[in-house]
């Protein structure tokens, strides 16, 4: 320790830690708050790189700028304590330097408000079908003006106001004793101190109300996600045989599940980074004392460890759609090249040309047989149900004796229905699942996405000539459709938009 009972504080107040603990603890929040400016920094540079801008990236940016603030602090709060007060093996700053470490401190509380707007965000456009044009002109300039507004004038009213002093549990500054040397019993005729009340305002309450926003939100899309998917597999089950339709039914569940997704990981990354930093302070409302370190080391460990780290989080749930995208076009990459390729996009190249060409135009014939086999199904279930009523008809005509063919005419008129009937099952879809205006998948329940890579890394990328529009590491032309490069027959048999030549021939 750096004090010894001597010191003149009371007993309470004497750290239990010893100078090695407290030098393990400065060591973790620097690796970690390295991390994390590693992580908003890679944010920053594909946000800021990317031509597609969005309510979704300046969150997103918003975001990592702040956490960039506030990591750099937490790197600097073991140095930057006043060594003439402080207990602190590596202590060397003064009353100053404290508070401006709670100035930052207080402003870093804007990582918790902008976590707030990106639920909002997800709830609005995902449960409520909100556009993003709309989002982006009527609630986002209240997102970031909230965000970094509230902290910001409240940091700098504390700093006026001089609530900033050094914590005794845990290392850092921000609102504590004040005023200095408050403390009052029942009875006694002392200066209350006015830094609970304070600190429930600067960001007790707030992140309070942004939390429960955080949690209603996510169940709320959680919800409306397994509503959707179940609609969509009983239209499944429901509708006669195989087409077009069904498989973009199922390629747009996948997609609303693959952006719940990334709503979900923000969430559990915001709650794992904060949460053990507010039960070490309910602890220390608890009335525990400095003396308790020692039994508190471990929380205190894993506080150092979780508190910065949400930029490092964040780039990799950011950066998980791409990843994913990645493997799945170039699966003879290594884990690590792909997550270099989902963080640089085009300028990581593949390692071996060779192969990845192999792959690709493995890749381009499985989807061709893929798409041979469906649509043979598809020719093999039209059969069957024109088969079933002329059986029909030609078993009544023999039971009554009639000799007389049926009209061939009228099989080519039926045939011509079914094939119709066929075309109206592949666009039975449409009100549950419909393409809304701007390149917005609408889904049921009025849900607007983005047929963008909106979730991460950069634009759609060329295959063959023909632009994939790709989102969330699913490709919009999946096994399920024609690969990318076949002719235009194929692609519009599997849009449903021709007749089938098959029948032309036959008649």
């Amino acid at each position: 320790m750096s004090l010894e009972a001597d010191s003149g504080l009371p007993s309470e107040d004497i750290s239990s830690l010893t100078d090695a603990q407290e030098k393990a603890l400065y060591i973790i929040v620097i690796v970690s708050s390295l991390l994390s400016l590693w992580g908003s920094s890679n944010i920053i540079y594909m946000v800021l790189s990317s031509r597609k801008r969005s309510p979704y990236r300046r969150i997103l940016l918003g975001l990592s700028c702040c956490d960039l603030v506030s990591s750099v602090a937490l790197a600097l709060q073991g140095f930057l304590l006043p060594s003439e007060t402080s207990q602190r093996v590596w202590a060397f700053g003064n009353d100053a330097s404290c508070s401006a470490l709670g100035f930052f401190q207080q402003f870093a509380f804007s990582n918790t408000w902008y976590n707030g707007s990106l639920s909002l965000y997800f709830l609005l456009t995902v449960r409520f079908g909100v556009k993003e044009q709309q989002l982006a002109r009527r609630v986002e300039p209240f997102m970031h003006i909230l965000s970094i507004g509230y902290p910001l004038v409240t940091a700098t009213i504390g700093a006026a106001m001089g609530v900033y002093n050094e914590f005794l549990i845990g290392m850092g500054c921000w609102v504590y004793d004040y005023p200095h040397g408050c403390g009052c019993n029942p009875g006694e005729d002392a200066v209350c101190c006015e830094s609970i009340v304070i600190g429930w305002g600067f960001a007790g309450i707030p992140t309070l109300i942004i939390s429960i926003v955080i949690l209603t939100s996510n169940i709320m899309v959680y919800l409306h996600v397994r509503h959707t998917i179940r609609r969509s597999r009983a239209y499944l089950h429901s509708s006669v045989g195989a087409s077009a339709g069904n498989q973009l039914n199922q390629q747009q569940s996948k997609r609303i599940k693959a952006v719940a997704t990334q709503a979900f990981l923000y969430v559990v990354s915001f709650f794992l980074c904060f949460l053990p930093s507010v039960l070490l302070r309910s602890f220390e409302m608890r009335h525990f004392h400095a003396e308790d370190e020692d039994t508190l080391y471990p929380l205190l460990v894993v506080v150092s460890i979780t508190l910065p780290l949400q930029g490092f989080l964040n780039v990799l749930i950011y950066a998980r759609p791409s990843y994913l995208l990645a493997r799945k076009d170039f699966p003879d990459q290594s884990r690590f090249w792909a997550f270099r390729r989902a963080l640089h996009g085009d300028k990581v190249q593949p390692r071996n040309d060779v192969s990845h060409w192999h792959a690709s135009i493995s890749n381009v014939v499985s989807r061709s047989m893929g798409s041979t086999i469906k649509n043979t199904e598809v020719d093999q279930r039209r059969s069957r149900l024109i088969a079933e009523p002329q059986e029909s008809k030609q078993s009544t005509l023999e039971a009554s004796g009639d000799s007389a063919k049926p009209d061939s005419s009228a099989q080519f008129r039926q045939k011509g229905d079914l094939s119709g009937e066929e075309k109206q099952a592949s666009g039975k879809m449409s009100p549950s699942f419909t393409t809304g205006d701007a390149g917005c998948a609408t889904f049921p329940g009025g849900s607007a996405i983005e047929t963008s890579n909106e979730y991460g890394g950069d634009e759609g990328e060329a295959v063959n000539g023909t632009s994939d529009i790709r989102e969330n590491g699913l490709d919009v032309n999946d096994t399920s459709s024609p690969a990318a490069g076949e002719d235009t027959a194929a692609r519009q048999s599997y849009d449903g938009s021709t007749t089938d030549s098959t029948w032309k021939n036959e008649k």
